[in-house]
């Protein structure tokens, strides 16, 4: 906490100053874990500007580094833009704005004729035929000097026939809507290293970034047709801009279900409709039941259910059991979690299985959940994906690494197992570090596989045996144990 009020968050460091080290040694023998979540005592400690605190680490992404930010409010819940606020980079190179996509986003609505997107190239100035409601996301980013680190854009403005209509500002953010950012980003693209952003408002949207109309920006035109401008601001302010023309037919009455690039076939599944927030979505189909209310849906829109063929994927460990279930247009945004049931085939036990969804090439199936429910599996889901269920009978794999030799009389030893799974996976609840048979305060580092233990001083001479514990979110259970001398 900054003499100004302010708050400044430093985070991925490797350890801190020996008085703070100490009282955050305290708190997690206090509660027996390694990831704690505490606020010290006021005037506990004071920096002066040239004190150092910590020491940057190598957790969340790549190479050592800082991550760095600051933020406003009683309980630091708003966090500020820091190249506003005190913080530079210098920038000479302009923002880039690439494709330009337009996707149908209510029942009945069309783009080209179709309830499908369309992707405008950089050179493609339309037009563009829409009928109803229609999201529309750009590709834009802006890479700062002299490294070339990618940054969102600080502004990103919408002009229909030369009058503004919405805008995204990243000037400021709430740590009490976090969710909202897969309504301004596409995450499922960002899986795919694409960056794609809205000037959509979310209804009841609670980020202070979008300034518009609740809802769709391209969601209320005359018919006719329209010039669209976008301008990208940096913010030094450098600006690019791109136009382009829609449009606008009546949109059609009859109700639409979503797909990837064209609507599911007829009778392929189920298509539901949310129409407004007091509607209540209690579905069941094919083994599929769902459980939401219209409150957890930023926008009436229509989806659909389907079971597609049995999941491909390269990770080993993980045996399909039935097949997919497909909830489309897949990553859509959700305000709140829905509940989700899958049904076991006929004779399947449930030990080892879970609900998994499809992340993309690069991170495979994930483990969402797998507690009991009639006949099959439930879990929450926050977003619209590809779900199956696998079943995992694999252990994890544990590999003591540290100590390699003797220890040295007076210190620390270094503790360390590496810790591979590619099925259910692991988390830091599930792994446990015992020292001569007493549970150690253990650092679970995802990034690296590694668990390390963190002994508050020097072993007393003599053998001493190190053990590990390790247990996926399937059930499977690992144990390894090696013995090592301090002399």
């Amino acid at each position: 906490r900054l003499d100004d009020g302010r708050t400044a968050v430093f985070a991925h460091l490797s350890r801190f100053r020996p008085d703070v080290e100490r009282r955050l040694e305290d708190e997690q023998d206090r509660l027996g874990i390694y990831e704690v979540d505490f606020r010290p005592e006021a005037e506990r400690f004071r920096f002066a500007k040239g004190d150092t605190i910590a020491w940057s680490g190598t957790t969340g992404a790549g190479p050592p580094h800082l991550h760095a930010e600051l933020r406003t409010g009683e309980e630091a819940e708003e966090g500020i833009n820091p190249l506003h606020a005190g913080w530079s980079v210098p920038d000479s190179v302009p923002p880039t704005l690439g494709r330009i996509r337009l996707a149908p986003a209510a029942p009945g609505a069309r783009v080209d004729g179709v309830h499908a997107p369309r992707i405008l190239a950089p050179e493609d100035e339309g037009p563009v035929r829409i009928a109803g409601p229609v999201r529309l996301w750009l590709e834009a980013e802006d890479r700062a000097d002299p490294d070339g680190s990618r940054l969102a854009p600080w502004e990103v403005r919408l002009l229909v026939d030369g009058f503004p209509v919405a805008r995204t500002r990243l000037d400021r953010i709430s740590w009490y809507a976090p969710e909202e950012v897969e309504w301004t980003f596409d995450e499922a693209a960002a899986r795919r290293k694409e960056r794609w952003m809205t000037v959509d408002r979310p209804p009841g949207g609670r980020q202070p970034v979008h300034q518009g109309p609740a809802g769709p920006a391209l969601g209320d035109l005359p018919p006719g047709t329209h010039r669209i401008l976008l301008e990208v601001e940096d913010v030094v302010g450098q600006v690019v801009d791109r136009a382009f023309l829609v449009e606008v037919e009546p949109a059609p009455k009859e109700a639409a279900v979503y797909g990837l690039e064209s609507p599911p076939p007829i009778g392929s599944g189920l298509s539901i409709e949310v129409r407004g927030p007091k509607d209540s979505v209690r579905v069941s189909h094919e083994g599929f039941s769902l459980t939401a209310v219209g409150e957890a849906f930023y926008t009436p829109f229509a989806w659909h259910v389907s079971r597609g063929g049995r999941p491909t994927g390269r990770q080993a460990e993980l045996t399909p059991v039935g097949t997919t279930v497909e909830l489309v247009p897949h990553a859509y945004p959700l305000r709140d979690r829905i509940e989700v049931t899958l049904a076991l085939p006929e004779g399947t036990k449930p030990s080892g299985v879970g609900i998994y969804s499809w992340q993309g090439e690069e991170d495979g199936w994930v483990f969402e959940g797998a507690d009991p429910a009639p006949g099959g599996l439930r879990t929450g889901i926050r977003n619209l994906e590809r779900l199956a269920l696998f079943r995992d009978d694999v252990a994890p794999r544990v590999t003591l690494v540290h100590p390699a030799g003797p220890v040295a009389r007076g210190e620390r030893p270094r503790l360390e197992a590496k810790v591979e799974d590619e099925g259910a996976g692991v988390s830091w609840r599930t792994l446990t570090l015992l020292v001569d048979g007493e549970t150690m305060i253990a650092e679970w580092d995802p990034d690296a596989g590694v668990l390390r233990g963190h002994p508050r001083g020097p072993l007393p001479v003599g053998r001493h045996r190190l053990a590990v514990h390790a247990e996926d979110h399937a059930g499977n259970v690992a144990e390894a144990s090696i013995t090592f001398t301090v002399r």
